[in-house]
């Protein structure tokens, strides 16, 4: 068994499921905490930030102060890394590199699909046929599950 907030996870002939401490089955705990890691940028300690335009959520990030660094104003973000954040260009069609000035970065190639450059044995839950658009959503549908907008996360899919 393992404590969520009042709640035990429990297996019992191969079903797993949560109880409460008088041993009512009850929901899965929402884990704040996981949903708000998937918004931080380590290790500055800055975290991406969204606002609401038109009924659309656009990103950027804060710096650990909370002082906008990269306005709010892109479909999706990254945390920056070795000074640079991705960000998808829907003009182009592929994610670019940024720094911290917003300039894109003319010297590092763009990609079509952000999450599944980035990783080698798995590749990114299919959102869209599209690989440029299924990489903003893949990464949009993450950050929304960073606020709590989301049930789940999007997931990693072994290509083995």
């Amino acid at each position: 068994m393992q404590p969520d907030s009042g709640a035990y996870a429990v297996s019992k002939d191969a079903r797993k499921f949560w109880i409460d401490a008088s041993g009512r089955e009850v929901a899965e705990p929402r884990r704040l905490e996981d949903r708000q890691s998937k918004l931080r940028c380590e290790p500055d300690g800055g975290q991406r930030v969204s606002r609401n335009s038109n009924g659309t959520l656009l990103w950027g990030i804060a710096d650990a102060a909370g002082n906008i660094v990269v306005e709010p104003k892109y479909r999706a973000i990254t945390c920056f890394r070795d000074g640079l954040a991705w960000v998808p260009f829907d003009e182009r069609r592929e994610w670019c590199a940024i720094d911290r000035n917003e300039r894109k970065r003319e010297n590092v190639a763009c990609v079509k699909n952000w999450p599944d450059s980035n990783v080698a044995d798995a590749r990114a839950e299919k959102m869209s046929d599209d690989p440029y658009e299924s990489g903003v959503l893949w990464m949009r549908a993450e950050l929304e599950y960073g606020l709590d907008l989301r049930e789940k996360p999007p997931r990693f899919v072994s290509q083995f």
